[in-house]
This record gives structure tokens, sequence and C-alpha cells, in this order.
């Protein structure tokens, strides 16, 4: 059994809440996202998405935008409305960490281009999916954005993954390992994996034995590998 350090084992300084950002269904923005929680809900439909979400202007230019993964898209806008809240803390920046959190990442940027591989061949598949699906990149683009040089880590446990972000944030101020943190989370919507899985059949998910799954495998790279054949 290991024993506590004693830099751990202490109380350590007291952490504060200065700003906030939220960008939800229910309202984009603090106000109007804690009027949504307050007014009659959603009921309607087996998925909630953002209507009319436009991410330029927390972007340079169109361009940036589009080479974005939605939920590094809402992560911007939630961080500015929360800078905008709480101001630039004093902090030196590197002392100023970034401790982020997604479930899973990018996955509607996965599916889309899945589905470029599948239908149009492996040179179509964007360049810029490994940076829009990796779950690092809401922390990484606020660091970059804000210029914070501190402890820069992206938490990924499912659903709890916000709530372990904040308590970890927390702790690093409280031990005096950083002065300041941007800290949360954000998630695509995954609705659409399940309508893809079903909607083609080249692309389906059973639940079979081991063997099963072999010989599946076997028999669609031996297809695959037919059309890239065809195609040279």
């Amino acid at each position: 059994m290991a024993a506590a350090s004693p830099v751990m084992a202490v109380r350590g300084r007291r952490v504060a809440i200065t700003g906030y950002g939220v960008v939800a269904p229910c309202g984009l923005g603090k106000d109007a996202f804690w009027a949504g929680l307050n007014g009659p809900g959603l009921t309607s439909g087996r998925s909630i998405e953002i209507a009319d979400w436009d991410p330029t202007p927390y972007f340079a230019n169109p361009k940036e935008a589009r080479r974005a993964d939605r939920v590094e898209q809402f992560a911007l806008a939630a961080a500015a409305e929360c800078f905008e809240h709480a101001g630039r803390p004093t902090a030196d920046d590197s002392r100023f960490g970034t401790i982020f959190a997604t479930g899973v990442g990018g996955l509607r940027s996965t599916q889309e281009q899945i589905e470029v591989l599948i239908e149009k061949g492996e040179r179509r598949v964007s360049p810029f999916l490994v940076p829009m699906m990796m779950p690092n990149a809401a922390g990484a683009a606020i660091s970059m954005r804000y210029g914070l040089r501190g402890p820069n880590e992206t938490i990924c446990t499912a659903c709890a993954a916000s709530t372990h972000a904040i308590g970890y944030a927390a702790r690093l101020i409280a031990w005096g390992m950083i002065d300041a943190c941007v800290t949360g989370g954000a998630a695509p919507r995954c609705a659409r994996a399940n309508a893809y899985v079903h909607r083609r059949d080249r692309a389906r998910v059973r639940v079979g034995r081991v063997g099963e799954a072999e010989h599946d495998a076997r028999e669609q790279r031996g297809a695959a590998l037919g059309r890239r054949g065809r195609r040279n």
C-alpha cells in the first residue's frame, strides 16, 4: 500500500469557479441555458440537436470552422463565453492549465469520413480527419486560442468525463500545481451511429462468436480488396 504524499495529504488552497459558458440544446449561453432548464423541456424526437448551429463567430474564417469537428466548435464557443464572463485571470500562462473532457471525441467527423472511404475510396478521405476526430482536439484548441501553457490533459471516461475533469482541475489548483484552469467537456450527438449501422449493409455491426466475427472480417477484407483491384 502506497502512502499519500505530504503535498496531497494537506487540505490545499480554496478553489472558486470564476466564470462559465454553455452550449446546449436547451439554450446557447448561460442565461438561455438556465431558462431552458426551467422551461417545459424537450420531449419530441429520439435525439436532440442544436438547431441552426453557426460556428463561424468563433473562428477566424469559415474554412477554419469547417476543419473543426462540432465537439471542438462547441468547446471554443463555451470557452469564449467563459472568458467573457470571468475575464482573464492574472495567472501566469505557464501555470494556467486546460483539463478538458469528452466521451468519445469527433464522432461526427469519423462517421462522415467512413462514409467517404466506403463510397469514394481512401484518396477522398479528408487529410484533416485525425485532428478532427482525436479526443484531445477541443482542449488543444482552447489552450492554443488563449495561449495557455500549463498542463493540458484530456479526460475520456464516458458520461462521467466532465465531472472527472472539473474535479481533477480543482485538485491541481488546490495542491498548488497550477493557479488557474479551463475545464469542462464537450460531446457530439451519437444517435447517427445507430442509423448508419442499419442503413448500409457494408458497415454492419453484429454480436456473435469469435469465429463468426473472424469469418465476417475475412469476407469484408476480400470484398474491399476486390473493389480496389477493379479501380486500379
